[in-house]
């Protein structure tokens, strides 16, 4: 996204410069907490979007925990960043975001694991299910109840002197071709389609920003106010 900042030129007498001088502390302190509520809706509200039409479905859940926040200091600005820790030129996040070619890769499962899926009605099943916006967990569970697939089961069997174990899907009758088992899976190159979720985010927010920033700085600038009186500024002392 591009950068949005916004800018105030103050022009006055000495006396008002000073004035708004000696509340720069309490001008910045609003300002952080403006910023922090802004960022942190932005967040929230990016979360909330995984799996409503038009943008990402909620599958493993690795894009989601990748959407963070970051407030920094930069030559007497407060800057808050909203953005996906994914690499931005190689990461999914970026691609989803803006759309454009994803290159060809290779699944590999993990030394003495295997990849297993779904293809077939049970295929077509846990696919429909990931785009009402179930979760991949949740998918597999409707899958299997759906299509009487059962839960894995432990097994071994002997050969050459050696027990060698597995793990396979206990099925209804007729439903173990639905259920695939491989050590690698090769998905060719493909175009995204773009599925924005942090720019709709920023949009939504965009027209609260000012009120925010207007109500922190003012309250801070209150509190600041409050905390300057002590007994001498009332004729009646301390009680």
């Amino acid at each position: 996204m591009a950068e949005n900042t916004i800018s105030i030129d103050v022009v006055g007498t000495e006396q008002a410069l000073a004035t708004i001088r000696s509340y720069a502390g309490s001008v910045r302190r609003g300002a952080r907490i403006a910023m922090n509520r802004t960022t942190l809706r932005m967040v929230g509200r990016t979360k909330l979007s995984f799996g409503e039409t038009g943008r990402p479905q909620r599958r493993s859940g690795a894009l989601s925990r990748s959407v963070v926040r970051v407030l920094t200091n930069e030559e007497g600005s407060i800057v808050g960043q909203v953005g996906s820790t994914m690499p931005y030129k190689t990461g999914y996040a970026a691609v989803l975001e803006k759309g454009g070619p994803i290159p060809a890769q290779t699944i590999t499962a993990k030394k003495g694991k295997a990849l297993v899926f779904f293809k077939g009605f049970a295929g077509i099943t846990y696919r429909a299910r990931l785009a009402s916006g179930m979760n991949v967990k949740g998918a597999i569970a409707e899958t299997r109840k759906v299509h009487r697939i059962g839960k894995f089961v432990n097994s071994a069997y002997s050969a050459g002197g050696t027990t060698h174990k597995y793990r396979y899907f206990q099925a209804g009758r007729g439903q173990k071709g639905n259920i695939v088992f491989a050590r690698s899976v090769k998905i060719p190159a493909r175009y995204q389609r773009a599925m924005p979720y942090l720019r709709p985010s920023f949009e939504t927010e965009r027209p609260l920003i000012s009120e925010t920033f207007k109500v922190e700085i003012s309250d801070s600038i209150a509190k600041k106010q409050m905390g300057s009186l002590n007994s001498a500024d009332f004729s009646g002392g301390a009680s």
